[in-house]
């Protein structure tokens, strides 16, 4: 038995086993460090939240907390998780695939049947066994939407994740250092309990199913509310032969959990088989099975192979045919009733025999003694064909009910049905061929006789169902005879293309013709016509106003009253082409300095363009001629002009033109600029002076009439390289510039050089020099209060400001001015850059004592001296 097998067994017997320890709901996440990744795993606590995001998703977020040292940023956007679709996994993942593929089935399969107990115990099942794997591999996580890996990480650096469910909102995080070899989980102290039907996970059972074969009795029962019907059926020809030695042993065990054994069913003595009707072949066979010991006679001189071969189809047969005949199955030994039962008790049955001591898993049957009508064989319904209908119904979901079907069929308003099939149909499943439907069809004399049709299953109990039924009739699905084009032509008169064909005499259930029409000839043929009468020949369409730069394919298609369709071999028209195709767009071109000119274009949107034309013209832009008069199919062009010559642009153009000639406007014109290597003639500087600490300069334009824009360049005597320095460039209308900084205290130069548009640079200009005196008042500092502390002593302060000197790194101090009466002001006393103030004890009373103050720098300049502070002490 296969991996699927196994899942559908575990889940159907076990579920009344299902324990699950839940926690306070909340969101759990895990992570792990490789090398360059974080592999990040999350899930719900709480099963109908992990349930809601299995639609509405997941979104994770990333936050730096601490960057690596020395590396940058990696970009990570916001991730929207949602499992893989049912697409992907039919695409990537088979049986063979680990525990994948019986997660697909888990998520997806509607026919992967899970116990009837109820919806939320279902999901218990589907989140013990996905969940619990999610946990165990990252791909699996990635596949059912509970796991993400970052590749965007930096080693060493700090991250936040935060997981947010969609649909709840609720969210949980977790930081993650990025070393290798780190993992995590938040709730640390969370610890989940996966709990399995049978105590096997997935993966668990993925390991035992590669050399897995399942050793049990399998069975299932039927309640009639009086009995319960079993039936059953060996996994392997060894348990079946044991079997019909020892016979199989029923327990039952009831809702008080005592379990008894109930029986011993044994195949039928040879004794008994005089009971069979010899009418009855799969009894009869059956019979002769028991008889054989299940172990076909004469194969003492055969081979190990031919023997192995020959049992396992004994084996088949005698479960074939115990499927297909109740009776059968109870001459094998394979059915039993119990009557022993009451209506609504749950009864769990266990069928083994003496040799099979030991399962491979148990084979218990649980049913409750309830009414289950059996109903009818799902999916029916008719397809009409020529004088007969196919009768169809789901072959895969109506297998496990029933084993084999009866057709019934009445005609229309008859009360009596016949039998169609006689014996009953029965379908084989083929692994190699597997079939959407079981099919029967019924071959009729004629179409259009409506016949009504039942059908009905019969299942391994004997038990027939509820009628399913259809309606059908045999249709007309031949064609009538299609009709031969005989001409096509455009009208220019009227601006019409006129259709004409021969017609139909032959067919006499012609409903109507239609005209159909395509710009190709293999498909997207779409009617341009009304149904038209079966007597019409010809047919008007016209082209006005449409897009005529295009081909004109025509068919003819004649409809029969079943709907029947023939249509005629296509016919083309040609209508002639006199428009302009649509101008090129987007022309580009450049020139280097050796006068090669590249240009390109984008194609003309018209279909029939063939190629294109390239005009230019020296000195007209309105004036282009042809460079040549062949077209150009590729969308770019290169060549080379003459550099000597006086004019100073090249225009250039392109047309496009068709298949019919048609030439389309110009594009908008390029003006190139030709290369120029000639300097401009230099600039003059005219006049230099000192306006307020500023130097202001004014020059003569230079004569050349390309100018674009001057550079002024300054240089200083007391720079040590003593080299020029652009200090602005101006355009070529100005003609004055103002040094708003010039360096004070040294004699400067002055030169500017013109650029002309083609960045060629003129000779220097004269040179002008002009000497900048240390602006004095400039740093000249404010005295700002001054008084008598008392009879003996003046204090004095001044403005707290830097007097550094701007882009100059020089030390400087304060000079203190002193004098009394009308006596001049003598240096009196230095102070360092940190005193704003100064006590002077050195006064009289009655004399009038004068202050200033001063800045003195270590290269010698002074400040202007401060306004002149008086005082007079009392």
């Amino acid at each position: 038995m296969n991996f699927y097998g196994i899942i559908n067994i575990s889940i159907c017997l076990f579920s009344a086993y299902l324990g699950l320890g839940q926690n306070k709901s909340t969101i759990i996440i895990q992570c792990s460090v490789a090398k360059n990744a974080v592999e990040l795993n999350y899930f719900p606590s709480e099963i109908m939240m992990w349930k809601d995001g299995l639609t509405s998703g997941y979104t994770v977020t990333r936050e730096v907390i601490n960057e690596a040292s020395g590396s940058a940023s990696r970009q990570f956007a916001s991730q929207n998780i949602l499992p893989k679709d049912a697409s992907w996994y039919k695409k990537n993942v088979t049986q063979t695939d680990g525990v994948l593929s019986p997660i697909g089935q888990l998520l997806y399969d509607p026919n992967f049947s899970l116990p009837s107990s109820g919806n939320n115990q279902t999901w218990e099942i589907k989140y013990n066994y996905i969940v619990y794997e999610s946990t165990r591999s990252q791909e699996v996580a990635s596949a059912v939407g509970l796991g993400l890996t970052d590749v965007n990480i930096t080693p060493g650096s700090k991250y936040r994740y935060t997981v947010k469910h969609n649909k709840s909102g609720q969210s949980a995080s977790i930081e993650v250092l990025c070393n290798a070899g780190e993992t995590g989980q938040l709730p640390a102290d969370y610890s989940p309990n996966f709990v399995f039907p049978d105590g096997i996970s997935l993966s668990e059972m993925a390991e035992m199913s590669k050399p897995f074969v399942l050793e049990a009795i399998i069975g299932k029962a039927r309640p009639k509310i009086d009995s319960i019907m079993l039936r059953w059926g060996p996994s392997t020809p060894e348990i079946w032969r044991s079997a019909m030695e020892d016979g199989y042993e029923i327990y039952r065990t009831d809702a008080g959990d005592k379990k008894v054994k109930i029986a011993t069913v044994f195949p039928w003595k040879e004794s008994k088989f005089k009971e069979i009707s010899l009418k009855d072949t799969l009894s009869l066979l059956a019979a002769s099975i028991v008889k054989d010991k299940g172990i076909p006679q004469k194969m003492a001189n055969t081979n190990f192979f031919e023997k192995a071969s020959t049992a396992g189809n004994y084996f088949g047969f005698a479960l074939y045919v115990a499927d297909r005949s109740p009776l059968a199955a109870q001459i094998l030994g394979l059915s039993y009733v119990d009557k022993d039962v009451k209506p609504g008790e749950t009864y769990i049955y266990e069928i083994t025999t003496k040799k099979l001591t030991n399962s491979t898993i148990p084979m218990d049957i649980i049913v409750a003694n309830e009414y289950e009508p059996l109903l009818p064989p799902e999916g029916f319904s008719i397809i009409k064909g020529e004088k007969s209908v196919v009768l169809q119904w789901l072959a895969k979901s109506n297998l496990t009910n029933y084993s084999s079907y009866v057709v019934e069929r009445s005609r229309y308003r008859d009360t009596l049905y016949e039998v169609l099939t006689d014996p009953p149909l029965v379908f084989i499943k083929d692994a190699t061929n597997p079939q959407a439907f079981f099919k029967f069809e019924d071959k009729l004399q004629s179409n259009n006789q409506v016949y009504f049709y039942k059908l009905r299953g019969l299942n391994a109990f004997g038990e027939w169902s509820d009628y399913a039924t259809a309606k059908g009739f045999g249709k007309d699905l031949t064609p009538p005879e299609p009709a031969s084009i005989l001409s096509g032509l455009y009208l220019k008169d009227s601006i019409q293309i006129r259709i004409s064909w021969t017609q139909n005499k032959k067919d006499k259930d012609i409903k109507y013709q239609q005209v159909l029409m395509s710009e190709d000839k293999e498909y997207n043929y779409a009617a341009i016509s009304k149904e038209l009468n079966p007597r019409d020949t010809n047919f008007y369409f016209s082209v006005k106003e449409m897009e005529t730069d295009r081909p004109f394919y025509f068919k003819v298609m004649t409809v029969d009253s079943s709907g029947n369709e023939a249509t005629s071999i296509l016919k083309y028209v040609s209508v002639p082409d006199l428009e302009r195709p649509e101008t090129p767009q987007n022309v580009k071109a450049i020139i280097d300095s050796t006068g090669k000119v590249n240009i390109s274009w984008s194609p003309s949107k018209s279909k029939d363009v063939t190629g294109y034309y390239i005009y230019y013209s020296n000195d007209d832009a309105s004036d282009l001629t042809m460079i040549n008069d062949f077209l150009h199919e590729d969308t770019t062009y290169s060549w080379t002009i003459p550099l000597n010559t006086i004019t100073k642009n090249l225009y250039i153009g392109i047309k496009a033109e068709d298949d019919n000639y048609n030439k389309s406007f110009i594009t908008d014109v390029v003006t190139l600029r030709r290369p120029d290597t000639i300097a401009p003639a230099k600039p003059f500087i005219a006049l230099i002076e000192l306006k307020n600490d500023f130097v202001n300069i004014q020059w003569k334009k230079s004569s050349s009439s390309d100018i674009e824009k001057y550079v002024l360049y300054r240089r200083q005597k007391l720079d040590t390289s003593y080299t020029w320095i652009a200090i602005d460039t101006l355009d070529r209308s100005s003609l004055e510039y103002t040094d708003m900084k010039p360096p004070f205290g040294t004699s400067v130069q002055y030169s500017l050089i013109a650029l002309d548009d083609f960045k060629n640079a003129s000779v220097r200009s004269n040179e002008v020099q002009i000497k900048i005196p240390f602006p004095k008042n400039k740093y000249k500092p404010e005295i700002i209060k001054i008084g008598a502390v008392d009879k003996s002593s003046i204090a004095l302060s001044w403005k707290r400001e830097t007097y550094k000197i701007a882009d100059q790194d020089m030390k400087y101090k304060f000079e203190i001015f002193k004098s009394t009466g009308s006596k001049e002001l003598a240096l009196y006393k230095e102070l360092s850059p940190a005193e704003f103030g100064m006590t002077d004890m050195e006064v009289f009373a009655g004399v009038l004592h004068n202050y200033a103050v001063r800045i003195k720098y270590d290269n010698g300049w002074t400040s202007a001296l401060s306004e002149v502070k008086s005082i007079i002490i009392k």
